[in-house]
């Protein structure tokens, strides 16, 4: 990891963890990553495909072809799929509920695992989302746990 750090808020929904992990980001010219937005591109890409992930090998098979854009900077944390900014329609109900079944499932968690290290791999980062600096980032300079 690089020589800038990693800093991890964890917490659970509705603790404020986006705000402050996109303000602190800001403050420190740190770039932003959201987990719980790769969760919710995966279920909103399924979606948008009329795919059932449910047997793991579908499943399996549609993680290894999907690689959206990540972009992040410390305003936010952009996907692109398939040439289209998805960022905003990743919000709604019908993605929130299948991106939390998803999230169970260790199949999505390892690839939203490995997508998160690979952008933070130069440091310089805050990340916020569930079991970040017990899991994604074990060894982060800085771990702060918000609650509601």
């Amino acid at each position: 990891m690089g020589s800038r750090g990693i800093v991890t808020i964890d917490g659970p929904a509705g603790a404020g963890k986006s705000t402050v992990a996109r303000l602190l980001a800001q403050s420190l010219g740190y770039l932003y990553l959201d987990s719980g937005a790769l969760y919710r591109a995966v279920a909103w890409q399924a979606q948008q495909l009329g795919l059932d992930l449910e047997p793991d090998e579908t499943l399996e098979e549609f993680l290894a072809g999907f690689a959206p854009e990540l972009t992040a900077d410390s305003r936010g944390f952009h996907l692109v799929i398939d040439g289209v900014e998805v960022s905003e329609g990743l919000r709604s109900p019908r993605v929130t509920r299948e991106s939390s079944r998803l999230a169970a499932r260790p199949l999505v968690r390892r690839w939203v695992k490995d997508r998160l290290r690979h952008l933070a791999a130069n440091g310089g980062v805050v990340a916020e989302g569930r079991d970040l600096g017990t899991v994604v980032f074990p060894g982060a300079a800085h771990k702060f746990y918000l609650s509601a």
